[in-house]
């Protein structure tokens, strides 16, 4: 077992970020007090290339160095050198704006609350921790071998199991930025502030507070470079590839991230706009659900109890959703919802501008109830062109009975290209799943259809490919084939484990309805009930992804693997007490949750919202108790499998013995 392998185990928790670094060249007074790292950091900062560096020059080597060789080397270089001017700046960002006494919420001068300060800085302390343990393994490497032909191998660990923090981060990056613009443009105290702050720093805080979404997205362009610089035949290729490949996943993790919280945002700013009167409230705030269109257009109406039919006109503001229609009537800052109704639930046609034979239909004395040829003659006698008839078949405004007709309605477009627009916005369905729809009291199912389980096919280690191209499974007895079997079972178990793990983190914890790094009013579960019932999940996490790690590095050695127990017994030995407190936690967080399911009706629903495509949460919160209490079955068929004259089956036995003792403590 390599030492690389090791330290993946010995790696702990991610611990919050305590350091007290210093950074701003305008206070000088401290700056003989900076840590080792920051000075190398800045150093690196004023000399950014590889050939320039005094442990390069000490080896006399780069004359001898080809050209393309020494592009590569310095596009290597440059994840050391950015990611030094990245942690100069989160270091600016904590100690010159988050923490200053003016800033900090604990103070009575501050010019922030604590939901303010909280929003536009997060969790910056937690990721400044990472950048440093981060920036100090390669550095560390550096000076080991001035080629880094190490570094890659790390940075995909970093970017695989310990970029999370970044997700979190980027996924409330629209609210941070909004936050911070309500704050300058309403307090004149934050504005003098933050004018001090910057000018103090000769940088903007806004520059500063997008600098880890633009670093988490960085690093893929500068693993493309290297790769571009580096020939096919290049023993380091592969793993390189492999590098490119967990950067631009965990950048793409974050994109998506920022992209649905700005959805959100919006709908959040509309939804504090809008009034629903007699009509039937509810959220609109929900995953899944996009703004696709919005806009003022003039809607015809008859009052057909009048002697003197004719039609008038009257301004309506209309939104479609990925999933819902409504009008409303906009008045200053409100908007007052008409009626609404699921986008899947009505139907838009044309109206003929030269009907052959205009009827009104007088059947129904409502006002918004039309058949087709009642809107021809509606629109013909009102001179409009670019007219098109809306029919809500399940009509909030009916269902509510503000209204007697069928939630039909007449709108009219300034131009044909307008209306074009309008209806094949309103034609066009969600293709992907949307989380529900309004209840509007004649109808109360789910829009979103529950997406079908996919249970998971068995996985056999002679049908790996590497395995098939090997040729290997013809040289092996059947006893040797059955424990190579065993051995890859106890891999994808793993592999299970952590993808159920993972949707545990990404699909709840890090819901914005869920955790409280997001706003309270957006939150539909409180702080303390969010740590009772997600208590040690991310330990967990960390274990299973340090572990998978470090097998997935062992069946890289080789085709046929000698054996995966000295890597168990390892991790069981250094890592497992995660499982040992989680495990004796759990009937606090499933009690937790119970208890919140009952009492907490917001949270009621809107977990139900999501567990309709996901595994539900109580099960995913017995997954580690569930996985650990298998590891010791799966053992026991390795140990089947390996023969007692082999020094392999002691180790087996040890690893068995080490896995049923932690049950016995967790359980």
């Amino acid at each position: 077992m390599s030492v690389g392998d090791i330290s993946l185990l010995e790696t702990g928790p991610v611990q919050s970020d305590s350091s007290s670094y210093t950074s701003s060249e305008g206070r000088s007074s401290v700056m003989s007090s900076e840590s080792p790292l920051l000075e190398r950091a800045r150093q690196l900062s004023k000399n950014r290339t590889w050939c320039n560096q005094p442990e390069v020059k000490e080896t006399g080597i780069v004359q001898s160095l080809a050209k393309e060789t020494l592009l590569q080397q310095e596009a290597i270089f440059e994840i050391i050198t950015s990611e030094a001017s990245y942690h100069l700046n989160l270091t600016t960002l904590i100690d010159q704006f988050m923490d200053d006494p003016k800033l900090e919420p604990n103070t009575p001068e501050s010019a922030l609350d604590r939901t303010q300060h909280s929003t536009i800085f997060s969790n910056v302390k937690e990721i400044r921790s990472i950048s440093a343990r981060f920036l100090e393994e390669i550095l560390g490497l550096f000076g080991e071998d001035v080629f880094l032909g190490k570094i890659f191998p790390v940075l995909e660990d970093y970017a695989a199991n310990r970029f999370v923090c970044y997700e979190r981060y980027c996924a409330s990056q629209s609210h941070r930025l909004k936050e911070l613009k309500e704050c300058t443009e309403k307090s004149e105290n934050f504005q003098r502030q933050l004018k001090r702050l910057e000018e103090e720093a000769n940088q903007t805080l806004q520059s500063l507070v997008t600098a880890p979404m633009q670093r988490v997205t960085k690093l893929p362009l500068l693993m493309s470079e290297i790769l571009k610089r580096t020939p096919n035949d290049d023993p380091r290729r592969e793993q390189m590839e492999l590098t490119h490949r967990a950067t631009a996943e965990i950048a793409d993790l974050c994109n998506k991230g920022a992209g649905k919280i700005g959805d959100l945002v919006h709908l959040e700013t509309i939804w504090k706009k809008l009034h629903f009167g007699q009509l039937k409230p509810f959220l609109i705030l929900a995953p899944g659900r996009k703004l696709k269109k919005e806009g003022a257009i003039e809607r015809l109406r008859v009052n057909k109890r009048r002697t003197r039919v004719q039609p008038d006109k009257v301004q309506n503001y209309l939104f479609v959703f990925t999933d819902l229609f409504m009008i409303t009537t906009e008045e200053k800052e409100r908007h007052h919802v008409v009626d609404y109704c699921p986008l899947s639930q009505l139907t838009v046609e044309p109206i003929s501008t030269h009907p052959t034979t205009p009827i009104l239909d007088t059947s129904s004395s409502s006002e918004d109830s039309y058949t087709m040829s009642g809107a021809e003659w509606t629109v013909a006698v009102a001179g409009e062109e670019h007219a098109f008839l809306v029919t809500l078949t399940e009509s909030a405004a009916v269902a509510s009975g503000k209204q007697g007709g069928d939630g039909s309605y007449i709108f009219v477009a300034k131009s044909e290209a307008e209306k074009t627009k309008w209806m094949d916005t309103l034609r066009e369905r969600h293709k992907e799943e949307v989380v529900s729809k309004p209840k509007t009291g004649r109808n109360l199912t789910m829009l979103t259809r529950k997406r079908q389980r996919e249970i998971p096919t068995k996985k056999y280690w002679w049908k790996q490919p590497q395995v098939e191209q090997s040729g290997v499974v013809k040289t092996l007895t059947q006893l040797q084939l059955e424990l190579q079997e065993a051995i890859f079972e106890v891999v994808t178990s793993e592999e299970e484990h952590l993808a159920t793990m993972e949707t545990l983190v990404n699909h709840y914890m890090s819901d914005s309805g869920l955790d409280p790094s997001y706003p309270e009013e957006q939150r539909v579960l409180s702080e303390e009930e969010y740590n009772d019932i997600f208590r040690y999940v991310k330990d967990v996490l960390l274990i299973s992804g340090g572990l998978l790690k470090t097998l997935h590095a062992r069946q890289r050695e080789n085709v046929v693997v000698d054996t995966i127990c000295d890597i168990l017994l390892l991790c069981v030995e250094r890592r497992f007490q995660g499982y040992i407190r989680y495990c004796t936690n759990l009937p606090n967080s499933l009690e937790q949750l119970d208890t919140s399911i009952e009492k907490n009706e917001p949270f009621r629903g809107y977990l139900r919202q999501l567990e309709e495509d996901q595994r539900p949460l109580r099960s995913l919160l017995k997954a580690p108790m569930d996985h650990v209490s298998h590891l010791p079955q799966l053992l026991r068929n390795i140990l089947r499998k390996t023969p007692t004259t082999e020094l392999n089956h002691c180790l087996v036995e040890a690893t068995l013995r080490a896995l049923e003792k932690v049950c016995c403590k967790g359980f």
